[in-house]
């Protein structure tokens, strides 16, 4: 057994002085004279808060590391976050949760380059359309929203609707659905 501070085979690795006041030493004869932090702080000796603080680590959306950065959740139940704190969707999925995959083009990328993602649905640059904003031109003028009740270049105008019952034009005419 070793004096209280020292660690390793012989007692010889001095441990840090007070790791920060979060954490402890890991010292004694199979120790390693290094500090092991308390949940929400890294660094040598506990002297970084992780992002999101010690009481919301990665703001609840990741774990945080020996170093006190954060490993973002990747997870079709719990999101996939990225950025330092944890707090943006990872590229290709979007909504409040980050659980929502956004279409991609035929590189891979989220609505081909050519757009925006929000809860799971492409809003495409103008002169694009499509589900992934992958048609431009001639292409565009046969698009069709694929959701009714919508219309225009990237299907997110929506068809007029009566107030009090809700159907669309108040029930005396059709909404162009389509590019117009």
């Amino acid at each position: 057994m070793c004096q209280a501070g020292y660690a390793g085979a012989e007692c010889r690795e001095a441990c840090p002085p007070d790791c920060s006041g979060h954490g402890a030493c890991d010292e004694g004869r199979t120790g390693s004279a290094a500090c092991v932090c308390s949940v929400g702080w890294g660094g040598t000796t506990c002297q970084i808060e992780c992002p999101g603080g010690a009481e919301n680590i990665c703001n609840g959306h990741g774990l945080c590391q020996a170093d006190g950065t954060c490993s973002c959740t990747q997870d079709s139940r719990l999101g996939h976050w990225t950025g330092a704190e944890c707090l943006e969707c990872a590229a290709g999925y979007s909504g409040n949760q980050c659980t929502d995959s956004c279409p991609l083009g035929l590189t891979g990328a989220v609505c081909s380059g050519q757009g925006s993602c929000r809860d799971g649905q492409c809003t495409c640059n103008a002169e694009y359309c499509g589900e992934a904003c992958a048609m431009t031109g001639e292409d565009c003028l046969q698009f069709e929203c694929s959701q009714s009740g919508f219309w225009g270049a990237d299907c997110s105008s929506e068809c007029p609707k009566a107030p009090a019952s809700g159907s669309v034009c108040a029930g005396h005419g059709l909404c162009s659905e389509g590019r117009t």
